[in-house]
């Protein structure tokens, strides 16, 4: 399974329980416009998302990711999330940029084991 796969999953998720979702392929470095890997809305209301899957008990997110999900979220309205799903687990676990954890280099970070915030299972 890749990150694009776990993307699909939470998609799929969000679509079934009746949001619109959007997924952009070619988020990250696939261009140098602001898109998350996920967009989705309902009743008026938005949320978009820089997701992560990985064998690590730690999904880390980088201050460039994070700006331009913010950019994102800014023009469309939108809460960001930072998504972490990790291998092993069928969770997808989230924080808001502001509460994620910040690392000694100062990017962003989501612990497998911290305080678990579930997006969707």
């Amino acid at each position: 399974m890749t990150g694009s796969d776990k993307e699909r999953e939470l998609a799929t998720l969000l679509d079934m329980a009746d949001y619109h979702v959007m997924r952009s392929p070619s988020s990250g470095g696939g261009t140098k416009r602001d898109l998350p890997d996920l967009h989705w809305g309902k009743g008026g209301e938005s949320w978009a998302a820089e997701m992560k899957y990985t064998g690590t008990d730690t999904a880390y997110y980088t201050e460039d990711e994070v700006a331009a999900l913010e950019r994102f979220c800014e023009a469309f309205d939108a809460t960001p999330f930072l998504v972490a799903r990790f291998k092993q687990d069928t969770t997808f676990y989230y924080r808001r940029p502001q509460d994620a954890r910040r690392t000694d280099k100062d990017n962003y970070a989501i612990d497998r084991d911290g305080d678990k915030e579930v997006l969707i299972e």
